[in-house]
């Protein structure tokens, strides 16, 4: 590799943690976000408008959640009452702890998702701006959109955004 070029890999594929020991030239990478940064942008901003749009799930949840509480209430009476044996609350009551541990952890996901920084990204001038930018000032732009980025070959990638 050349001394003036960035190589980007899997930190995991140092150690033992990962099989991807894809190289990906800084260059390429770049090139990449530059022609498709946008339309990437866009569609994270349509999937979320469409998950907003289905106000119906977020209600539907609601109600779940309080179906599992109740449930959850109901089964400690009945455990108390001593009409069930301990196995079995245990049992159920893990099960109904999880199904409630994970509306809680998509609910957690649904609220942080806030595209207002992407959204002025966009509006921006950024590709004239960033022309002007120095290496590691161009570094900085992306890691302040950008979360991670996941490559499964050197030409297919997925982009987490820092959407917070």
């Amino acid at each position: 590799y050349s001394k003036n070029k960035h190589y980007y890999i899997c930190k995991n594929a140092l150690t033992t943690l990962c099989d991807n020991k894809i190289h990906l030239s800084e260059v390429n990478l770049e090139n990449y976000l530059l022609d498709n940064i946008e339309s990437y942008i866009q569609n994270e901003i349509k999937k979320s408008e469409n998950k907003q749009i289905s106000k119906k799930n977020n209600i539907d949840k609601s109600k779940d959640k309080l179906k599992i509480k109740n449930k959850l209430q109901k089964l400690t009476n009945l455990y108390l009452e001593d009409m069930i044996e301990l196995e079995i609350y245990k049992k159920e009551y893990n099960t109904l702890k999880s199904q409630l541990e994970e509306i809680n952890k998509l609910d957690k996901i649904e609220q942080k998702q806030d595209f207002t920084k992407l959204k002025k990204f966009l509006d921006s001038d950024w590709k004239v701006i960033y022309q002007s930018f120095e290496n590691k000032e161009k570094r900085e732009l992306w890691m302040t959109i950008i979360d991670s980025i996941v490559f499964e070959s050197k030409t297919k990638f997925k982009l987490n955004f820092k959407l917070y």
